[in-house]
């Protein structure tokens, strides 16, 4: 199914949708893929415990936040694709960040992290039936369909490796 699949939008979370071209999730999730693939390593992981400001996350924290956050958001798919309707809990990013203990890890070992949690949710998803796309439930405060938890996972990895290009690499 393609982005333009999803309504409602869900608020909040359109802010990462949105990232998104108006494409079938599976070509989403392979250009994210991509993406990660063709991510640098050898030439960023002197710099991963780099911040451009104090008070912000690393490089590695960064890498960090997005398994985490795919991890939950898989999560809440799944959830709503087994028809529980919520709502589910949200999650304190920050916290997770802080005890996620990325300083003992190196920048490859979350790439390939990111990369593995990636080929999960996207296995995950290509199991899932258009009408299972289509169901929703609550997320956090927001109603949304399984497709747009797709959607957002992808945007979501978009938006921060656009924050890692222009402030970081």
């Amino acid at each position: 199914m393609k982005k333009a699949a999803i309504f409602p939008t869900p608020t909040y979370f359109d802010r990462y949708i949105n990232q998104v071209p108006d494409v079938e999730l599976s070509e989403a999730f392979a250009m994210t893929y991509k993406e990660l693939e063709n991510f640098d390593v050898e030439r960023y992981e002197p710099r991963g415990d780099w911040t451009y400001a104090p008070g912000k996350w690393t490089i590695k924290d960064v890498f960090l936040h997005m398994i985490d956050t795919e991890r939950v958001f898989a999560f809440r798919a799944m959830n709503f694709a087994r028809n529980e309707k919520g709502p589910l809990a949200g999650f304190d990013q920050d916290k997770f960040v802080e005890h996620g203990l990325s300083k003992l890890r190196t920048l490859g070992s979350l790439v390939e992290e990111m990369k593995y949690t990636r080929k999960a949710t996207e296995a995950m998803f290509n199991g899932f039936s258009e009408s299972v796309l289509l169901r929703s439930g609550i997320s956090w405060k927001y109603e949304m369909s399984v497709i747009a938890v797709g959607f957002t996972i992808v945007g979501h990895q978009i938006h921060h490796m656009q924050v890692l290009k222009e402030r970081y690499l």
